[in-house]
């Protein structure tokens, strides 16, 4: 678009420069990412002190501040003022969101919906252009990173959507498919009760536009609270009960993957735990409605990138094999994964390396005591605890009948990777699972082979 453009689309005042000039960048974040074709928009106060003074040395289309700010512009640089810059970016959004043919899909939940976006992308490129939530940015100020994104070609888009602010993302996105995989105890402390949490997840019901379609998880407990009364579209359930519209049969686990069928079709990821097929499944729905024919919706599954650090399996040291689902943890999810380490470790060594499950306010015991019940139900070979939270699960596991040799507790996890190869034997299959800020990663790097 041009400058003159950009001033009708935003409400801004154009105070010097070519109208005719030609954007063909929006940069609102960094003024590294500035450049002599990108609007910048400056916002907040921190623009006088930390961002004007560095627009002397580069270029760009135009700059949009508050009229109190505009003495500071260097005079090279086309100028824009309006009140509140921030606004002005929104209706920029709100523009080129009205701009775009993509049907958007907005996936929410407790827990799977990053290999969900994941999933539906990999499905859908497989017929369409199509655009994705980069990694997981999912709140609200990412956005305007992602229509920005948006060209005349896109045809599909796939955002994750995280609360607190899930109306007002829909309200700009407008998606036409929305999917609740799961409502559980994941960032539970951050919304005081699951009341409330499901109070959050249900803003993407109602932001879903009239004519679209809600995908809901059948299985889940916490999905059955919400209310699709007032949703003036369908309602398709997917899931293991034999009322789900989309439903998996015939599930097999193998050393590669999960084999499963769907209305007598037979499809595969390159995954493991019934969790993730759970997954599987509302990408088939939403590859149903998205009109993509089957096989391109099962190569799409048996292709599709299995995201960092969730059940990502790696080469370790001492014939080690590191399954790495750290990138963060609940209870539901940690059990779900000491499932998939019991079933692929078979007779070999099985090690579950948990640390602090953090957000999870009033249920952090009763969260961490039900992987401690899981730790020992699955008769794990051992386990190492992290943090004064997962001592629990070291404490539960012990009670419930694991050998107190086996069991190995640490407070930091900075000496963790040093002491593993003392304590565990070789060829053993070692899981790792812990809340983000954990930052197991640092565990997994020193544990991994220099070939793996």
């Amino acid at each position: 678009m041009t400058i003159g453009q950009l001033a009708r689309v935003t409400g801004a005042q154009i105070l010097r420069g070519n109208k005719n000039a030609r954007i063909h960048h929006v940069v609102f974040r960094s003024i590294r990412d500035a450049s002599p074709h990108s609007a910048f928009f400056v916002i907040g106060s921190r623009g006088q002190q930390n961002i004007l003074p560095a627009l002397q040395g580069i270029g760009s289309a135009c700059v949009i501040v508050p009229p109190w700010m505009r003495q500071w512009v260097p005079t090279h640089h086309a100028l824009l003022i309006i009140h509140n810059p921030k606004i002005a970016l929104w209706r920029l959004v709100r523009w080129q969101r009205n701009q775009s043919r993509a049907v958007f899909v907005a996936i929410t939940g407790s827990a799977g919906k990053t290999t969900t976006k994941e999933m539906i992308a990999s499905i859908a490129q497989q017929k369409y252009p199509t655009l994705k939530t980069y990694k997981n940015n999912n709140l609200v100020g990412s956005l305007p990173d992602h229509v920005f994104r948006l060209n005349p070609a896109t045809r599909v888009a796939v955002l994750e959507m995280s609360p607190p602010h899930i109306n007002f993302h829909c309200a700009y996105a407008r998606p036409k498919i929305g999917i609740v995989t799961t409502i559980g105890e994941a960032h539970i402390g951050k919304h005081g009760s699951l009341a409330n949490l499901v109070r959050a997840k249900q803003q993407l019901i109602d932001g879903i536009q009239p004519g679209g379609y809600v995908l809901l998880n059948v299985d889940d407990p916490g999905s059955r609270r919400l209310s699709t009364k007032g949703f003036r579209g369908k309602v398709i359930r997917y899931g293991f009960h034999p009322s789900a519209d989309f439903r998996a049969t015939r599930v097999r686990f193998t050393d590669r993957g999960m084999h499963f069928h769907v209305r007598h079709t037979p499809y595969f990821i390159p995954t493991w735990g019934q969790h993730n097929v759970s997954n599987a499944l509302a990408a088939i729905a939403a590859g149903h409605l998205l009109k993509i024919p089957v096989p391109l919706i099962q190569q799409g599954l048996r292709n599709f990138q299995v995201p960092s650090m969730r059940l990502q399996r790696l080469a370790g040291i001492r014939n080690y094999t590191l399954i790495n689902d750290a990138y963060n943890a609940n209870p539901t999810a940690a059990i779900a994964g000491l499932k998939v380490l019991k079933q692929m470790a078979r007779n070999r060594p099985s090690v579950a390396v948990i640390g602090d499950m953090l957000e999870l306010g009033s249920h952090t015991i009763s969260g961490h005591t039900r992987v401690g019940a899981a730790v020992a139900k699955y008769k794990l070979t051992h386990l190492i605890t992290v943090g004064r939270k997962a001592s629990i699960v070291a404490r539960v596991a012990a009670r419930r009948g694991m050998p107190s040799s086996r069991i190995h507790l640490f407070m930091h996890p900075h000496s963790v990777a040093s002491h593993i190869p003392r304590l565990i034997p070789p060829g053993a299959y070692i899981y790792f699972k812990a809340s983000r800020g954990m930052k197991f990663e640092g565990i997994v790097r020193q544990l991994r082979s220099p070939s793996g």
